[in-house]
Parts: C-alpha cells; structure tokens; sequence
C-alpha cells in the first residue's frame, strides 16, 4: 500500500487523539489500518473515543499497528511517499531510505465502537459550541455528572460547582446528553455534521469521523443557580481586569490564589495577601453601593477569558452570593462565578 507520508502524518496526528499512552490490553495502543478502492482508513479507540479517518492510498493492507511507533516512522521519514506492506506478524515501511519493521496484530482484534442508530442531526462548529463553557466542567470524579458539558437544543453549559457558563443556542430538538470533557478537549474545529442518541454523539467533518460515549447520569436545574435582578454593574476591560488579578496574586501563598475586589463608582481596587501584600486599581464604571467580593483568582481569570475582549458587565447582589458576568459582544453567554472569603 503507497499514499502521501504527510497525509498520512497528518492523519495520524488526528486519530492517535483516542489512543492513550498508557494501556493494559495491548490493541489500545494501536491503530487500525484497512487499505482498499483507493482508500486508507486509520482508526484509533480507547474504548469511549474512537476516531476514524480516511486518505487516498493505492494498494490495500489491514493490519493493528502501535500508534506512537507509526506516528514516529512516518514524522521522522523523509521523502513525498510512504509504503506499508504485511509481512507476516510484521508491517514494514518505507519512506526514502527509511525501512521499519513494525509488529502488528489481526484487525479482526480490533474493538470498533457500536454507535447504534442516531435519533438527531444538525450542522454545527463543535470547538465554537463547547469553547465557551469548557473552563468550567469538573475534573471531580466523585461527581461524575459534572465533567462534562451539557448540551440540550437551547443552550449548551458547563459548572463545577464553583463557575458557571451557560451559552443559548437554537438547534433542533433532540434529549439533552452530556458529552464527557475528553470528547469536548478534541471537539473539531470548522462547520460539521453533529450525529445523536441517548448513548453516543459523533462529528463527521470531510475525513475524520469522531465518536464517543455520552456520560450517563443526570445533570443539575443549573438555571436555579443562576440569579436574577442583580442591579449593581459594574463595567470594566477584561484584558484590564485579567492583568491586574494576575499581578496581584503572585502574592497568595495558597493553591488557589484570591483576590479581593473594593468596588466603588469610578473604580476596582484590588488586593491579594500572603507573602506579602499586592495592590491594584482597574477603572470602571459602577452604579451600586460600595461593596467588597472576592474570588478565586485562577477562577476569575478563566471567567474573563471565556467572554469577548472588550467590555465586560459584572452583576453583584452581596458579597456572598453568585456574581454575574456578561458581555454585550455575547448577548447569548452568561458565566457565574460564586465568591469565596479573603482577608
């Protein structure tokens, strides 16, 4: 089999996406390669990810591969072409000079996840859909329900409990699912065809196909946590914002570095304790009482990149209750953020 080594680089690096580095069954550290009618088809899987995709190679081949020893060969070989050929329990590949001799294993060994029939379907930018609320998905497996983000036909939202961003959309109607956060980290960029049922959800963009288990559980009435009325808004640069949190937090001793916001008409002064003190001012425009709230600094930061550069609205009722950030560049977004205590 012969096809394009940087077409096939290419693909690799797409597909080895769904192969993790360490494995306990030996298949999962490969890739699937059928080559017929023209085509190479690579698949690579761990069991709740697969991903497939396809390039024009003439000849035909079908044998399991290592992913990171393939990807290797292929990114370190020179030369416009590259060729496999089965030679018993072994592939070999040539690209120029180069010459592996890679052990392989029957495709029939291979796991191929079974997707069902899909009950929705609509076109959508995967990475535009779920990059303004990934930051806020948990990584806490205890609450399983939560690492992922939320996707229902009027919004798409992600929270840890501790943040909150919640987009609305229009999409067809289909039963709400959460979509685990590794498929979210390599949702595909650009327009594609986005396929649903209560058990799986998959991309299909022009060559590569991406499938993936759905979390099983149920996701919390996150609209509940959201507030309402907040009348106090202050205004501010995000850039300004993100900047001047960053500074003074160098400061914080703890893991989760805070900083405390003194909200006053024309402006926010901030301050950060620990080794030390650091103190800032951001300008802004604020039509409330004066009032203190403070946050995670990592978190606050997350929060502002999330939204559009630019100007952004911060609601606040008191200082501890959840805090409201918007943008007019992103009517559809609102991102919450509950303060927490600082010195």
């Amino acid at each position: 089999m012969r096809t394009s080594r940087h077409e096939l680089a290419r693909l690799l690096g797409s597909v080895t996406k769904a192969v993790q580095s360490r494995n306990t069954i030996p298949i999962l550290a490969m890739v699937r390669l059928v080559a017929s009618d023209g085509k190479l088809t690579v698949t690579g899987t761990d069991l709740t990810i697969e991903i497939a995709g396809h390039i024009e190679a003439e000849g035909d081949l079908a044998a399991c591969v290592d992913a990171k020893l393939l990807a290797g060969a292929v990114g370190k070989a020179t030369g416009d072409s590259i060729t496999l050929e089965q030679d018993g329990n072994d592939v070999v590949l040539r690209a120029g000079r180069s010459r592996y001799k890679l052990p392989s294993l029957p495709v029939d060994d291979f796991p191929i996840l079974d997707a069902g029939t899909f009950t929705a379907e609509f076109e959508a930018d995967p990475a535009a859909l779920f990059g303004p609320v990934a930051f806020a998905m948990s990584d806490e497996q205890t609450r399983y329900y939560l690492c992922g983000a939320y996707l229902e036909p009027k919004a798409v939202t992600a929270t840890n409990g501790h943040k909150l961003s919640s987009v609305k959309h229009d999409l067809p109607e289909f039963a709400p699912v959460i979509v685990p956060a590794a498929t979210v980290a390599i949702a595909p960029k650009g327009n594609c065809t986005v396929r649903l049922n209560e058990r799986k959800i998959q991309f299909v963009a022009d060559d590569v196909t991406i499938t993936s288990s759905l979390v099983d559980g149920s996701y919390p009435d996150y609209e509940r946590v959201i507030p309402r009325g907040l009348d106090n808004v202050a205004v501010y640069d995000a850039a300004a914002m993100k900047a001047a949190a960053d500074r003074v937090a160098i400061v914080s001793q703890d893991r989760t570095p805070s900083v405390r916001l003194d909200l006053t008409s024309d402006e926010i002064a901030l301050t950060s304790r620990g080794n030390g003190e650091a103190n800032d001012v951001v300008p802004c425009a604020y039509d409330g009482p004066e009032q203190t709230v403070g946050f995670n600094a990592r978190y606050l930061a997350e929060v502002l990149g999330s939204l559009p550069a630019g100007e952004i609205r911060m609601a606040v009722g008191d200082c501890m209750g959840p805090v409201v950030f918007t943008s007019d560049s992103a009517p559809e977004q609102r991102v919450v953020l509950m303060p927490q205590r600082v010195r």
